[in-house]
């Protein structure tokens, strides 16, 4: 039979802390934070690629006159994703809990919006097959004797 017990980490060892009880193999708050921000911390730089290549498309997209309806939206997400990588930084730079708390809200934003986004894209791709199976029902319809 294996083991199922879970392994402990970093946040449960901060979770099972006793107020002022201080253990010498205990990791410091600040260590225990940067581990857990750490994943955070070494995709930062990412974050930032995927948060300029947001706004870069929204740019794109309030250049056409539909695409001024939603070009808000990748905007929007480039930015709290920018804020997140800030975040990030910060929580691990200050051993700020407050930071990282922010910066994994503001992710937690980020893929929502990425749901609304997604919904939109798919929304739109049936009307245009919808459209264009209309189209061209009835190019043939015209042609039919």
């Amino acid at each position: 039979m294996p083991n199922d017990a879970p392994i402990p980490d970093a946040a449960d060892e901060l979770i099972d802390a006793e107020p002022g009880r201080h253990e010498p193999d205990a990791a410091p708050a600040g260590e225990a934070l940067a581990g857990l921000a750490s994943p955070l911390y070494r995709a930062r730089g990412w974050m930032k690629v995927v948060g300029l290549a947001e706004i870069v498309s929204g740019l794109g997209l309030a250049l056409t006159v539909m695409g001024l309806l939603i070009a808000w939206l990748p905007i929007w997400m480039g930015v709290v994703l920018f804020k997140a990588a800030g975040n990030t930084r910060r929580a691990v730079a200050d051993s700020d809990p407050a930071a990282l708390g922010r910066a994994l809200d503001q992710l937690r934003t980020f893929f929502v919006l990425g749901g609304i986004q997604a919904i939109l894209v798919v929304a739109v791709v049936v009307a245009a097959i919808f459209a264009g199976a209309a189209t061209i029902t009835s190019f043939l319809g015209a042609l039919a004797p």
